[in-house]
């Protein structure tokens, strides 16, 4: 996006200019949110990008107010509004971390969503030119939804096993919370995480079924679908 941004500044036809970094940005967006929510689940490369986003995006807004604006998207500019890019891969990168991983304790996921939306949207209210209160809003807490489970994933794991069994049991529930789970008979116990279409239509009765379950740092404890190890 900086390369982009450079060769339009070089070039002398503004309204070119802004139309070109508007097709730009759009074909970018696009590409980055469908390498997030299609790409392979055991790679976090896509993620990471995906949350870089929208840090870029407040700088190139400050450092760059000539071809940038992070403001409301109901707002005319020829400069390019990187408010609404940025609210499409927030979104994906929090579907895509919530499908990787089930919180299981979500009063602790909750109060830790408090001071990490908080903190957002104070960076984001406090720009020069920025979106409207409710768009600030929205977007610190989808931030915060993908940042915290994320920030308690990369850190030092204060439990961290992987359980195996047979699949017993795949079900579609229509209550909350709402999704696909695969049913896996431990030694002990039976234990249930919720995973996307094609992973639970991947799966028969009897096949091997490996759960990864962790506590991180933050204490937020989560449930991954892993491979199997040969």
């Amino acid at each position: 996006m900086l390369l982009a941004a450079i060769s339009i500044i070089l070039t002398p036809s503004i309204e070119y200019n802004a139309l070109k970094l508007k097709l730009f940005l759009f074909c970018f967006t696009a590409g980055l949110c469908i390498w997030i929510v299609f790409f392979p689940r055991h790679d976090y490369l896509a993620i990471v990008s995906g949350m870089l986003f929208f840090p870029s995006a407040v700088l190139l807004s400050l450092f760059i107010p000539k071809l940038f604006v992070l403001k409301d998207v109901k707002l005319v500019d020829r400069r390019s509004n990187l408010a609404l890019p940025s609210f499409f891969v927030i979104s994906c990168v929090a579907l895509r971390v919530l499908t990787d991983m089930e919180i299981t304790n979500y009063g602790l996921f909750t109060l830790l969503l408090v001071p990490a939306t908080t903190l957002v949207f104070i960076v984001v209210w406090v720009l020069p030119h920025k979106m409207d209160t409710e768009a600030i809003a929205i977007t610190a807490i989808c931030y915060s939804i993908a940042f915290v489970p994320l920030l308690n994933e990369l850190g030092p794991a204060k439990m961290e096993a992987i359980t195996s069994g047979p699949l017993v049991r795949k079900y579609h529930s229509t209550s909350r919370p709402p999704g696909r789970y695969l049913v896996m008979q431990d030694r002990k116990e039976k234990l249930q995480i919720r995973v996307g279409k094609y992973t639970y239509e991947g799966y028969k009765k009897g096949d091997l079924v490996c759960i990864k379950v962790r506590v991180g740092w933050l204490g937020l404890e989560s449930l991954s679908l892993v491979r199997c190890p040969p």
